[in-house]
């Protein structure tokens, strides 16, 4: 079992729920939700993920529906980092 902690942070003024896509070293993918009640306790959230496999990748929003403030900062690893 592998645990990793997603660090999720709240940088606008209106709290929304966190819909993301874990992406697996095996190419499958895994969508997740988070109330918005999450930020009831301020505007960071660790979340703890529990899998079997080896995580390659979380996008926040992987459709864009909601309203964001800055859309490059929703996917890790970030491609400027991968360079």
């Amino acid at each position: 079992m592998n645990n990793y902690v997603v660090v999720f942070s709240n940088r606008g003024d209106l709290p929304m729920p966190v819909n993301f896509e874990v992406t697996y070293e095996d190419g499958t993918k895994e969508r997740r939700s988070l109330p918005v009640e999450i930020w009831y306790q301020g505007n960071t959230w660790n979340h703890l993920l529990k899998t079997d496999k080896k995580v390659v990748a979380v996008e926040i929003d992987p459709d864009k529906v909601m309203a964001d403030i800055n859309v490059a900062n929703d996917r890790w690893p970030n491609a400027i980092y991968e360079e």
